[in-house]
């Protein structure tokens, strides 16, 4: 199974690294590729481009290219875990190039038929051409995923994950959660509402 995903952003936040309200703009493909090795064991191999921009040319921006791939396995009617590796290529506008690979595990949940949980948690190793040291990292996400209605869906998400500092100094950690809502309208196109928090 073969899927394309195309999203863009506009948005004001107030983040944190900057201390003031910003306007940042993304742009997020995504490739996922499935392959059922048998009825309960499957394989993927995921791509992803991410651009990030500021609308004010006082900040920078950043390019991501990354991969995940993962072998799930079902466990039980309700339940499926996964391993993986990840790893991407990061180019922020002003300062030096990075690279990381994860080592992760995942694992999906259905409470009932319109409650999930989903939780990835693993360790990153982030290297930087330049003289700063190497990292060493956690990073995790929860997701609870509840469906009201066909064409309803409510999620609230927990992350810790590593980015770019838009003040041109090199990356920040983040741990923070976010809310949303998504509603299918006609077709393919859907009209969303999402916050969130990062410290």
């Amino acid at each position: 199974a073969l899927g394309l995903d195309q999203d863009f952003s506009r948005v004001d936040v107030k983040d944190n690294s900057v201390g003031n309200r910003v306007t940042e703009i993304d742009y997020d493909t995504r490739l996922r590729s499935r392959y059922e090795l048998t009825d309960r064991s499957s394989f993927e191999i995921n791509g992803r481009y991410l651009r990030q921009d500021y609308t004010d040319p006082a900040y920078q921006g950043y390019q991501e290219v990354s991969s995940d791939d993962w072998f799930n396995r079902e466990v039980g009617a309700n339940l499926a875990l996964g391993a993986g590796l990840a790893f991407g290529f990061v180019y922020p506008q002003a300062i030096a190039n990075e690279t990381y690979q994860q080592l992760l595990v995942r694992g999906s949940y259905r409470l009932t038929g319109k409650i999930e949980l989903r939780s990835s948690v693993g360790i990153e190793y982030r290297e930087y051409d330049t003289e700063v040291n190497n990292t060493l990292e956690p990073v995790f996400n929860v997701l609870l995923i509840y469906q009201p209605q066909p064409r309803t869906t409510v999620t609230l998400e927990g992350h810790r994950q590593n980015e770019p500092s838009p003040t041109g100094y090199y990356n920040y950690q983040t741990l923070g959660f976010s809310a949303g809502v998504r509603q299918l309208l006609r077709g393919h196109w859907y009209a969303v509402l999402n916050g969130g928090y990062d410290n």
